[in-house]
């Protein structure tokens, strides 16, 4: 974990190394996202974000309209059984 940040471990706790080992990974995951979304933006003409190519950012979820529940129920139980 530390020699992926480029740190000496010793002054640090392992939650310590642990999150500074995820930010990181992040960080190079942004450049790389960045990257994948311009080409894939560039090559099929639709419009690609960073999230779509991210592996560490949460997908927001679309907020769902509860106005017609059997609606909503059957799209939370649409592919399962």
């Amino acid at each position: 974990m530390a020699f992926q940040a480029g740190v000496e471990p010793w002054p640090y706790t392992l939650r310590e190394l642990l999150a500074g080992d995820k930010a990181k990974r992040t960080y190079d995951y942004d450049h790389t996202c960045a990257l994948m979304s311009l080409i894939a933006s560039v090559q099929t003409g639709k419009q690609y974000s960073l999230d779509y190519f991210h592996p560490y950012r949460k997908k927001q979820a679309e907020p769902m309209n509860l106005d017609d529940p059997a609606k909503a129920f059957d799209e939370l139980t649409k592919g399962k059984g």
